[in-house]
């Protein structure tokens, strides 16, 4: 009764226009509550490409790759259920083993009514890292520190799987006069300096040096690691490969020769191959053979 009683007063101290003010400041006050705050966020990976990066439980990233970190953030605040303007900022709190990482101060953008801003975060993950788990995670507050949102997405770093196949490759000698692909088994001249090159291809998914041994057994068990002289730990994209030339052998034996060819890239043995060349003696057509029985 006693604030009917001082609002009537005030109606009747005002007079009408003052009254119709009043009554609308009151309503206003009244039916109009003050401004929510609201937001969404959404966050995906992207490779070097600009490739989108398969989410999974955790999602994989690649050690020694760079990547971009996309955080999509919506306005969803409203004022009298209606959508409203606001000032969001997005606090970055991504970690790897309990490292920062996509390092960034927080920050403020004035957001329209529903407005979507994206922001981008490079994260560069180093090599050796492989093994390592963690999380990104992000963020949104108001001017008064509540928080509005937050989305966060587990990673795994992994190794890429290096894969390559190595073959015997060509062979060339002065009798061969070019190079010719080698088959295991193939018969080659006798007493000649032969110049072997085995042949890797790369089946990985990123371009990877090749690193190629090749060890020759003589006919009498001796065994001399060749030398390359072109192209070693030469890089291959991927699907591509390269001949690797190793110095050359001469054939002073006759019989069978050995050879073991390995590919391996970081130290990881990777592929090897083994196959055969068989020696005999040239003939010499007119000579006298003795034979002693």
């Amino acid at each position: 009764m006693d604030d009917e009683k001082k609002v009537t007063e005030t109606l009747l101290g005002l007079g009408v226009l003052g009254a119709l003010i009043y009554g609308l400041t009151r309503l206003k006050k009244e039916e109009i509550p003050p401004g929510e705050g609201a937001a969404s966020i959404s966050i995906s990976v992207l490779d070097a490409q600009g490739n989108p990066v398969s989410h999974n439980s955790p999602t994989n990233l690649y050690e020694g790759e760079t990547y971009t970190v996309k955080v999509s953030v919506t306005n969803k605040s409203t004022k009298a259920a209606a959508p409203y303007a606001a000032t969001l900022t997005i606090t970055n709190q991504s970690t790897v083993d309990g490292i920062g990482v996509t390092p960034s101060a927080p920050r403020s953008d004035n957001y329209s009514a529903d407005q979507t801003l994206d922001f981008n975060y490079t994260m560069a993950v180093p090599a050796g890292t492989a093994g390592a788990f963690g999380t990104l995670h992000f963020y949104v507050k108001d001017p008064s520190g509540n928080q509005l949102a937050e989305a966060y997405e587990d990673i795994s770093i992994v190794a890429h799987e290096l894969v390559a196949a190595i073959g015997p490759g060509v062979i060339f000698n002065s009798d061969l006069g070019s190079w010719v692909d080698i088959t295991s088994g193939m018969t080659i001249t006798y007493g000649l300096d032969n110049t072997i090159s085995p042949e890797w291809i790369n089946y990985s998914d990123i371009p990877i040096a090749g690193h190629v041994t090749l060890k020759v057994t003589y006919p009498n068990g001796t065994s001399v690691n060749l030398t390359a002289i072109e192209n070693q730990d030469a890089v291959a994209d991927p699907m591509n490969g390269k001949m690797v030339q190793f110095a050359p052998f001469n054939t002073n034996q006759e019989g069978t020769y050995h050879l073991h060819a390995e590919v391996s890239s970081g130290g990881k043995l990777l592929n090897s191959v083994d196959f055969t060349l068989v020696v005999v003696a040239a003939i010499i057509y007119g000579a006298t053979i003795t034979i002693t029985t």
